[in-house]
């Protein structure tokens, strides 16, 4: 379950310049109702075991809370910047992850640190994810070789009308990761409280379905919270109000 929380306030004052006509002057991402109810954690056939895909339990969201259609764009994370002065981890170290193949010839060489299934039914993609021999060639089948693609490229891919679950880019979740969720409770999972690394969910465009197959919905995998790469995002998350409580009084 994704927590991170950016606020119910979804415009943003057009008092900026921004670098291009693509960029619009308020947030556009729309709000989804996510009911409360029962869901799956985990699979009882994991691809990855060490991942703690493993083993599948019925859990309970207790709570509806609404969740972004997309992923946070570049525009919206700029006008956010401009609003607020935040500046991210990266670059307060300097540096960020990014696969050798996305970047232009003359950034490459100036570098010092170098490090099918159902997602085409019909031959028709509905995720932006490596096609090609990893980790040379993409061949770009789904129009976006080495590359994120718009939030809004592929159709929703669940009932809910969310878009880019799978694929794109890694999403952060609040959730903190441990091997086995076992011991965790039945309902509102949030990870172990042991954890130090965060739950990243969906995989992205530089995943594939040979090696580290993690574009499905019961994989899982884990950064250490200051992480930074091109191939990482996430989406904005937020409760409904809580019930109200009452005290008896005499």
């Amino acid at each position: 379950m994704l927590t991170i929380q950016c606020g119910s306030g979804h415009k943003y004052e057009p008092e900026f310049n921004p670098p291009d006509e693509s960029f619009p002057k308020e947030r556009w991402n729309k709000e989804v109702l996510i009911p409360k109810g029962d869901f799956i954690f985990g699979t009882d056939s994991p691809v990855l075991e060490d991942d703690g895909e493993e083993p599948a339990r019925e859990c309970r969201i207790t709570r509806d809370y609404y969740m972004d259609a997309y992923e946070v764009t570049n525009s919206e994370f700029w006008i956010f910047v401009q609003k607020t002065g935040y500046k991210t981890d990266a670059e307060n170290f300097g540096n960020s992850y990014v696969f050798d193949l996305c970047l232009p010839k003359e950034v490459l060489e100036s570098a010092d640190q170098m490090g099918d299934d159902l997602l085409a039914p019909e031959g028709e993609f509905r995720a932006n994810y490596w096609q090609g021999e990893f980790p040379d060639e993409d061949g770009g089948g789904d129009g976006f070789p080495l590359t994120t693609a718009p939030v809004d490229a592929f159709g929703a891919q669940n009932e809910f009308g969310l878009f880019n679950m799978i694929g794109n880019v890694w999403e952060w979740t609040g959730d903190r990761f441990a091997r086995y969720h076992t011991h965790e409770p039945k309902n509102d999972p949030s990870g172990s409280p042991r954890g130090t690394e965060r739950v990243k969910k969906g995989g992205s465009f530089l995943s594939d379905t040979e090696h580290s197959y993690r574009i499905r919905n019961a994989a899982r995998h884990h950064n250490s919270p200051d992480s930074s790469t091109n191939d990482m995002g996430f989406r904005c998350v937020r409760e409904t109000k809580k019930p109200n409580t009452f005290k008896k009084t005499m």
